[in-house]
């Protein structure tokens, strides 16, 4: 993947100390980068790079990616006036070796040691019952939030046309189409392929890719997303996941009652709008494929 050159911009707070991030994803410290603040919220900074992939500095490590940095300090209350994360959406970023610097803040300094890859344990998908499949499926049905794909799995919801163009995709084996198919920051169809791509890595499906999906068109199609959407499968191909998509699949082989499923779906679910709900449907479809042959 082609890096950009960094920029030339003034950086940091007069006399502001300095942040020091606690871990590192994979991906996000590769650089030089630059780019600028795409958007700011409670407990997530979001910096687009000039390659059109997100880093994010978040302040827990239940939101990390390999493409996060983990600086909680950023977002405390008693940060230098001046550097309020809504007034830095638009500002210029940059990496400039190991350090992450954005116009307005002070300057977060990388970690050396402790890097998050988000991916699989090896062998987790060998833990992962059919009973427990068939569990978390109908905790889903029980509990998913709709407005996004949720129908795709349980019958389809005629007022919701984003339900039938993914059904029309995948009939077509077009899992492709689904790149950027919804509402969003991350659209409906983006967290769907991350779940069918999780089931994959998990070895639960034929395809080690999963439910079929061929790689090479997913890539292809990452220009007609968000950012963030775009970020999130261009990680899930590379067998990176999100924190929480890992902490579902931990908990699908560990579990031992169905409280304990159901309350790993329910975790999932809560995340975005409906993103976890959604990952979790593309998930399911991609295991229904092979349902049986889980040990």
């Amino acid at each position: 993947m082609r890096l950009p050159a960094p920029s030339r911009y003034h950086f940091g707070v007069a006399g502001a100390q300095t942040h020091r991030a606690r871990a590192l994803g994979e991906f996000a410290g590769i650089g030089p980068w630059s780019g600028r603040v795409f958007s700011a919220h409670a407990g997530a900074l979001n910096l687009l790079r000039e390659d059109g992939l997100l880093v994010s500095v978040v302040a827990e490590e239940g939101s990390m990616t390999a493409m996060s940095i983990l600086a909680a300090s950023v977002f405390e209350p008693s940060r230098p006036a001046g550097s309020d994360l809504q007034v830095l959406t638009g500002r210029p970023a940059e990496l400039r070796g190991a350090r992450l610097l954005v116009s307005g803040l002070a300057p977060i300094e990388l970690p050396r040691g402790r890097t998050w890859r988000g991916r699989l344990r090896r062998g987790v998908g060998e833990g992962v019952s059919a009973e427990n499949v068939l569990l978390a499926e109908r905790a889903l049905a029980r509990g998913g939030k709709p407005g996004g794909l949720l129908g795709a799995l349980f019958g389809g919801d005629p007022l919701n046309p984003y339900e039938g163009q993914a059904l029309r995709a995948l009939s077509a084996g077009r899992p492709e189409s689904l790149v950027g198919l919804g509402p969003g920051m991350t659209p409906a169809g983006d967290d769907f392929l991350a779940g069918a791509l999780l089931a994959g890595s998990a070895g639960l499906v034929h395809e080690p890719s999963g439910s079929g999906i061929d790689a090479r068109a997913i890539e292809a199609a990452l220009s007609g997303t968000t950012p963030p959407g775009r970020t999130l499968i261009w990680l899930a191909l590379r067998g990176s996941f999100p924190s929480y998509l890992c902490s579902f699949m931990e908990s699908l082989a560990e579990a031992a009652r169905e409280k304990e499923v159901g309350e790993a779906v329910r975790s999932a679910c809560c995340r975005g709008e409906t993103s976890g709900t959604d990952s979790l449907v593309g998930f399911f479809l991609a295991v229904r494929g092979r349902l049986g042959s889980i040990a």
